[in-house]
């Protein structure tokens, strides 16, 4: 890069007047350097000044990028502007000094990111551009033109461009080091691994001492999962180069993906050290905070980090995750946005704003996010495990588990596809297999809440009540906002009978996450069975208003207005369960009931046969259509359904006490005595077939076993108080005033 030596008349002296030490130089007798000085340092500091001023004289390029080197730009553009102006047409000298005013330019362009001023950053680029095409023009075989050319066109994203100078860079200069590292940067944003490897092993291999293809080689490895090749290109490069910033701060990122964060810390910290106007290890400690949820000290690194580098994408999406974490996704979007614009190939910002959507019911909208981040990184696991959840969301299973086995492909260490596999196959009734996915999941993330709360649904789906409530309770311990466990252990202990416990988690769950409408529905539920019909009602809205797409509270809206006689409000919200979830069997079985006291037995039987044609194991609309049969005198039909609710369900009381009154009617009477006793073992608390047993002694004149089931069926539910005149003389005494 410098031109050749020319050869100088050199002469000077010193002199002294008092204390004041005076130097002159000159160069072919013209003086170049006339200056004072006192005090001990006197000598040195002439011989200094006067030693750039021969260089500047003599080496004037040399010079020029002494004064570069030294920060001092406004200086060395001053000088390559003489050389262009004082040398003569032809001259190397002159597309040097084109060349040093490209890299001025560029200098200026990244001193932009930390300190914006009025001018727009990239006319800097635009000069710079200008300047590398201008010595390219003067000297079209000169190689650093050609360098700073690729390195303007890589900043702009035009790849081919830079790929095409870089190139022609290492054709006109075989051992050039710097322009290897160049090519190989833009194979690596091209995602193209192993060619950018090739480049950086070049590059070191014509410079052994230069860190930083190191550094860029470690990069590679780090993103093909070769951590300890990353770690080992990252610690030469340290060697090479103790004050090197770089490489703390990418083995920073090394152990941030380990889990070893203490270490990372260090790291980052290090670099901070070494170069306190680096921005990415600023982000890195972002990253940090936000994972060990202190957001005060993340949000402080990433604003830190987006002050001292306005153009770094990586704080942004950064600081949108914490804003996400704390319920404020309004500002979440707009730095994910922020991201995206800074950097429009950045995968994770895609990922993350796609993540937002699909939280927001805007499957579309997600779904064009997760794309964008598979195509800018095709390695990236998360954004098909998000994928994954959409498709699982419309119901696409089979969509769903190839997303989810592509996201453990390309990331075995990856717990969270393992976890909604699980919620895949729970859904589907694969509850072995949910279990397997979510004991992977804990393994590869022992502290990771959702797969013990998933555990938990799969032991309540299998009647292991302990273990359900174990597994709750450690989803609870692990990860104390959830609102989910808590909803769930609210249903387990609903389910138990245990009313108040399941009323104390459902508020828990509403209290940790407001907007979440399946708390209120169970709570609801609490309510109705403890006969405070108003507060469930109350809670069935509420969770009608969090979720208007959720078909459960309206089906439950529709059992308590059935419970309170207003059979049309009933109805309606029986229809709105049909039509939120066309697929539930549940609300036709609840419109069947109602028809059925309204004496419209013919609705009442298309709609019992609407339920069993959606869900032929449900025992319950046999029951209820056996009951309706048996009004219309129809035994036969009747006995027949009775006899598939049980074996559909052989726990099943109901159909034993309707088959009961089946026999009665035909006059079998030991097989309705058998029918109504197998009714009381299965519910012992259901006061019906003790009355039902109580008219069947009776008529067979056995007043003492009838007045015995009688007062079983009034202890049971004291509503019935009019049993007590059914006997006749005998129970008269108890009847009521």
């Amino acid at each position: 890069m410098l031109p050749d030596s020319w050869q100088h008349e050199v002469s000077g002296e010193f002199t002294q007047s008092g204390t004041v030490l005076a130097m002159r130089l000159r160069v072919n007798g013209r003086i170049v350097f006339s200056d004072t000085a006192t005090g001990p340092n006197a000598v040195n500091e002439l011989i200094d000044k006067g030693a750039f001023k021969l260089l500047e004289a003599t080496e004037p390029f040399v010079a020029a990028v002494a004064l570069f080197n030294g920060g001092d730009l406004p200086r060395a553009e001053a000088a390559a502007d003489r050389i262009i102006a004082t040398f003569p047409p032809g001259d190397e000298n002159i597309a040097m000094a084109h060349t040093l005013k490209g890299v001025i330019a560029e200098q200026r362009y990244e001193e932009y990111a930390q300190a914006p001023n009025q001018r727009d950053e990239h006319a800097n680029l635009a000069d710079a551009i200008a300047e590398y095409r201008e010595a390219i023009r003067l000297d079209r075989k000169y190689p650093e033109a050609h360098f700073g050319l690729g390195n303007v066109w890589h900043k702009l994203g035009k790849d081919a461009s830079a790929v095409a100078e870089y190139r022609e860079a290492i054709r006109l200069d075989r051992k050039y080091p710097e322009a290897h590292n160049g090519l190989g940067n833009v194979w690596d944003k091209l995602g193209k691994e192993e060619a950018a490897a090739a480049e950086y092993r070049a590059a070191i291999r014509l410079d052994p001492q230069d860190a930083l293809p190191h550094t860029n080689l470690g990069r590679v490895w780090k993103k093909q999962g070769k951590e300890d090749d990353a770690m080992a290109e990252f610690r030469e490069a340290i060697q090479l180069a103790p004050k090197d910033a770089d490489p703390h701060d990418s083995l920073g990122d090394v152990f941030d993906d380990q889990g070893k964060e203490d270490e990372a810390l260090a790291e980052y910290r290090e670099a901070i050290r070494l170069d306190p106007k680096l921005a990415a290890p600023h982000s890195g400690l972002g990253n940090i905070w936000d994972k060990q949820g202190k957001e005060g000290a993340a949000v402080a690194e990433y604003r830190e980090a987006i002050r001292l580098d306005s153009k770094l994408a990586a704080p942004h999406s950064g600081l949108g995750t914490v804003w996400y974490n704390v319920g404020k996704e309004e500002a979440a979007v707009a730095e994910y946005r922020e991201a995206i614009r800074l950097d429009s190939t950045f995968a994770r910002a895609h990922y993350n704003l796609g993540v937002v959507w699909d939280k927001h019911g805007k499957e579309n909208t997600a779904v064009a996010e997760y794309r964008e981040a598979i195509r800018f990184d095709p390695k990236l696991a998360q954004p098909h495990n998000g994928l994954g959840n959409v498709w699982d969301n419309l119901g696409k299973g089979d969509a769903a588990a190839a997303e989810y086995r592509e996201a453990i492909r390309l990331d075995p260490k990856y717990a969270h596809p393992h976890n909604n596999f699980g919620n895949l196959y729970n859904n589907q009734g694969n509850v072995d297999d949910a279990i397997a996915e979510y004991r992977a999941a804990i393994r590869l993330d022992p502290n990771f809440a959702r797969p013990h709360n998933g555990l938990g649904t799969a032991w309540d789906k299998l009647g292991k009540e302990d273990a359900a409530a174990a597994e709750y309770r450690y989803a609870i311990r692990l990860d104390l906002q959830d609102a989910e466990p808590h909803n769930n252990l609210g249903n387990l202990w609903d389910k138990l009978g245990k009313e108040d416990a399941a009323a104390a988690e459902y508020r828990d769950a509403i209290r940790l996450d407001p907007t979440l409408a399946a708390p209120h529905n169970g709570l609801g539920n609490v309510f109705d069975k403890q006969g405070k019909e108003d507060d469930a009602i109350a809670e069935y809205h509420a969770a009608i208003r969090l979720d208007p797409q959720d078909a459960l509270p309206h089906r439950n809206l529709g059992k308590v207005f059935d419970e309170q006689g207003k059979e049309d409000n009933a109805i309606a919200e029986y229809h709105a369960a049909i039509r939120l979830d066309p697929k539930d069997a549940v609300p036709h079985i609840g419109l069947g009931n109602v028809f059925d006291k309204q004496g419209k037995e013919d609705d009442a039987i298309s709609e019992y046969h609407a339920a069993i044609r959606l869900d032929h194991k449900d025992a319950r609309p046999h029951n209820n259509l056996g009951n309706v049969l048996d009004t219309l005198g129809k035994e036969d039909a009747a006995a027949a359904e009775y006899r598939e609710a049980i074996r559909l369900d052989p726990k099943y009381a109901n159909p034993h006490n309707g088959l009961g009154n089946v026999w009665d009617t035909l006059g079998k009477e030991d097989a309705a005595i058998a029918e109504y006793r197998a009714a009381i073992r299965l519910d012992p608390q259901n006061a019906n077939p003790h009355t039902n047993l109580g008219r069947v002694w009776k008529k067979q004149g056995k007043e003492d076993a009838a007045i015995a089931e009688y007062d079983a069926a009034i202890r049971l539910d004291p509503k019935l108080a009019p049993l007590h005149y059914n006997i006749g003389p005998k129970l008269i005494y108890r009847a009521p005033p």
